[in-house]
């Protein structure tokens, strides 16, 4: 049985003072080190750390809508050729499931408009429409693109979720996942033409985001499993599961992304195979092991904006117990020969069984 020898906190923040810290813009939210200097943590052979996170808390400074899950890939068919292209809903927060469909609408209409030579789209409805959630609705998108004689015979638009183009906006917009790049032969949205409109639906329930926890990875070598799709943001995911880099996931909120745990009670933690750790390298990823996106687009935000976070972690060193089968007999302090003095004392000696005459 393990028993608790002694417990060490460290208070960590990752934000800026005065001028950025050691590493320059890899010592950030995203990516930062600690460095234990002359405090570093050990333990004895018999001994194991145990390091877990209490505590944890950023404001919210990235968007909900992002490029993670943004992106709209199209192909329009019409009297001037076949056109293929893509879109990105703004960057930004998005109050309600309605003003998610009316962007979506806003972009919907620049990819037609860019499609044919005949005029502009104009959006006559688009639905959901005044809908927040705990409202009444199957919030399932869907809108209607009227211009006279536009002259498409096809339009396709994906969410996809493949290669460079993986996206998570399949789960925002409730479109059908494109799992692999077939040059845009399929469509996401169940779209109908008609001569003088264009009405595109979609096919499941739309979300005002698409990141609930951020997760917390470090290189320590400890025992902890992850699925696969969790650090895997270019090929279909499966559920296979690996070694894991993960500490903790926090909770993505509208303004902190925060917990707070009392005590040893953190269910968050990694059991460290080393005895002695001189510094840490932490990560802070998306889902599916991406970096956050910067809401200003330069990454820039870490070092000379408003990006940080702090947290509590917890040390723990256990004393691990001993097998109850294996005799623990002290060793003897003198060794059975004095060769050079042509004399036996372990004839004396308590620790000898056998002694040889």
């Amino acid at each position: 049985m393990n028993s608790l020898v002694s417990t060490r906190d460290i208070f960590v923040s990752t934000q800026q003072s005065g001028t950025s810290g050691s590493g320059g813009n890899t010592n950030t939210f995203r990516n930062f080190k600690i460095c234990f200097n002359a405090n570093p943590l050990k333990c004895s052979d018999n001994e194991f750390m145990r390091l877990s996170v209490n505590q944890f808390n950023l404001y919210r400074q990235f968007y909900l809508v992002n490029n993670n899950n943004n992106l709209l890939l199209s192909k329009i068919t019409s009297a001037s050729g076949t056109t293929s292209s893509s879109g990105r809903l703004t960057s930004k927060d998005y109050a309600n499931i309605s003003d998610i469909a009316t962007e979506l609408s806003v972009q919907i209409k620049t990819l037609l408009d860019a499609g044919q030579s005949v005029g502009a789209f104009t959006v006559t409805s688009t639905a959901p429409a005044s809908f927040s959630i705990g409202q009444t609705g199957d919030r399932i998108y869907e809108a209607v693109f009227t211009l006279n004689s536009h002259g498409i015979t096809a339009f396709n638009l994906q969410t996809p979720q493949f290669s460079d183009n993986f996206s998570d906006s399949y789960a925002l917009l409730g479109g059908k996942r494109i799992s692999s790049d077939d040059s845009i032969a399929t469509s996401s949205f169940t779209v109908t033409i008609a001569t003088n409109t264009i009405t595109v639906k979609g096919k499941y329930p739309m979300q005002r985001s698409t990141m609930p926890f951020l997760y917390l990875r470090s290189e320590l070598n400890g025992n902890n499993l992850e699925s696969q799709n969790l650090n895997n943001a270019n090929d279909t995911p499966s559920t296979h599961i690996l070694q894991s880099s993960i500490i903790s996931k926090i909770p993505v909120g509208d303004e902190f992304c925060s917990f707070q745990f009392d005590s040893e009670a953190s269910p968050y933690f990694v059991d460290i195979e080393s005895n002695f750790v001189s510094e840490i390298n932490f990560q802070i990823r998306d889902h599916h092991g991406r970096t956050i996106p910067d809401p200003a687009g330069d990454n820039t935000i870490e070092t000379t904006g408003n990006l940080f976070c702090d947290m509590t972690l917890k040390v723990l060193i256990y004393k691990t117990g001993t097998n109850p089968n294996v005799l623990d007999t002290p060793v003897a302090p003198y060794s059975r020969f004095d060769l050079t003095a042509n004399k036996q004392p372990f004839l004396n000696n308590p620790y000898m069984m056998n002694p040889m005459t």
